[in-house]
């Protein structure tokens, strides 16, 4: 079980990474300053760091996913989560009452 937890967590970083650095190469190529890709960076690994926290937080609570469902939120985290970051600015108010 410990080594799904973690298989899951890489899994899910690693697509937080191969997405950040997609976004930090085509930052370069646009001539964006050094100091914006810094920022994305940090912002990446903040999101990694939540959705391992995530999943951690249903661990210790005893929630034991299955691989399925873990592969089910990292691909939620990648195509819905990190798509909404991409296009701007949201509204959490709506997002946390469809949440609910």
């Amino acid at each position: 079980m410990a080594r799904e937890r973690a298989r899951a967590a890489s899994a899910g970083y690693r697509l937080v990474v191969a997405d950040l650095n997609r976004f930090s190469k085509a930052a370069t190529d646009a001539g964006i300053a050094e100091r914006s890709i810094n920022t994305a960076e940090r912002m990446g690994e903040q999101v990694a760091l939540v959705c391992e926290e995530g999943l951690a937080a249903l661990a210790a609570a005893g929630v034991a996913l299955s691989i399925l469902q873990r592969t089910a939120y990292a691909e939620a985290i990648e195509l819905v989560g990190l798509k909404r970051l991409e296009d701007g600015p949201t509204d959490y108010g709506r997002a946390i009452d469809r949440a609910i």
